[in-house]
């Protein structure tokens, strides 16, 4: 990777279903072993964003660039290499729900194969571990776990392959203030001590505060605001300071 570019680049990304248009010309920077915290009103276009980064769907227009590779030109085979680099929490989790949870976890290690199970499953215990998880779940699956497990089993299969990427969509949404603040320094961790990158989709706010080293303000398919997290206390953008003080009363609606 040529560390004179970002991590990840994108220009003028354009996405909409039929008539309707949901991303209308994005354009972010996300440096290599940085958080970013990508906040808005739902229907913004926020989780189109992430899986077009992903290569889950394809841009109408636009380029996004991973350690300087444009994803629309990789061959099937170079894209699944760069998903491999892509740690992704989606917004409902997407456990698999035959698995049990230790085999949900280490499924990107093995590739969905059973082998060396005494010791994936002594891999998951660590995972679950980070996320504030027992043990004692390992054998589970998907269906006998409340909401909020589900999530944080969806974190540690997101961390387990050491991923370089983090995309994660709200990962504290339906989590009590201290398991979120669990996810909060899991997060601050990974980027901080591990090098990863972590791009998150939140409308947690003292998360935001706490993990962010970036924030960007998308806004009808736009980002129409960017700052750190000090700036974020302190604009005076009507959009951005009604959505960080959460008021009824402004320009959003």
């Amino acid at each position: 990777m040529d560390n004179a570019h970002p991590l990840i680049r994108i220009r003028g990304l354009k996405k909409a279903f039929g008539d309707h248009a949901v991303l209308r010309g994005i354009d972010l920077d996300v440096e290599a072993r940085q958080s970013v915290a990508i906040i808005g009103q739902s229907g913004s276009g926020k989780s189109v964003m992430l899986k077009n980064i992903l290569g889950l769907l394809t841009p109408d227009s636009g380029s996004i660039e991973i350690a300087g590779q444009e994803i629309q030109n990789m061959s099937p085979r170079q894209l699944s290499e760069m998903r491999s680099r892509i740690g992704m929490l989606f917004q409902g989790g997407a456990l698999f729900d035959s698995l049990p949870v230790w085999r949900n976890i280490t499924f990107a290690i093995t590739r969905g194969h059973w082998r060396e199970t005494a010791k994936m499953q002594k891999l998951a215990a660590s995972y679950l571990e980070r996320v504030g998880l027992d043990d004692r779940i390992l054998n589970l699956r998907s269906g006998e776990l409340s909401g909020g497990m589900q999530k944080r089993v969806a974190i540690a299969r997101a961390i387990a392959s050491k991923p370089e990427i983090l995309l994660f969509d709200e990962p504290t949404s339906g989590l009590d203030p201290i398991r979120s603040d669990v996810i909060d320094d899991l997060t601050l961790s990974l980027v901080k001590e591990n090098g990863m990158t972590a791009v998150t989709i939140t409308h947690d706010m003292a998360s935001v505060c706490k993990i962010a080293d970036k924030v960007a303000f998308l806004h009808e398919g736009r980002i129409i605001w960017m700052g750190t997290t000090q700036d974020l206390r302190t604009t005076s953008n009507p959009y951005v300071r009604q959505f960080f003080d959460r008021k009824a009363e402004g320009p959003l609606h």
